[in-house]
């Protein structure tokens, strides 16, 4: 995977907000794709085949692995345990 870089804007996500709607308010705050944020944020994509196998797709709506945690908060500035709640 690409180094992860940091996202010029950034939006902290409403208390008890899911995931992917975090994701999605970002996603249209910085007027890009859902597809094309989970990729520079280091998230797989289920659109995206080489981003993805069966037995990881949408893994990261349930469960965040840690490095996708620390990709993601690289990417978005919020901390590791904020990301794992």
């Amino acid at each position: 995977m690409s180094v992860v870089r940091s996202l010029p804007l950034r939006t902290a996500p409403i208390p008890g907000e899911a995931l992917d709607s975090w994701l999605e308010a970002l996603a249209a705050q910085l007027r890009t794709p859902m597809g094309d944020l989970l990729c520079e944020v280091g998230l797989p994509d289920q659109h995206r085949p080489h981003g993805w196998t069966p037995s990881t797709r949408h893994t990261w709506l349930t469960l965040l692995a840690p490095d996708e945690a620390e990709h993601l908060s690289a990417a978005t500035g919020l901390a590791r345990a904020t990301l794992m709640r």
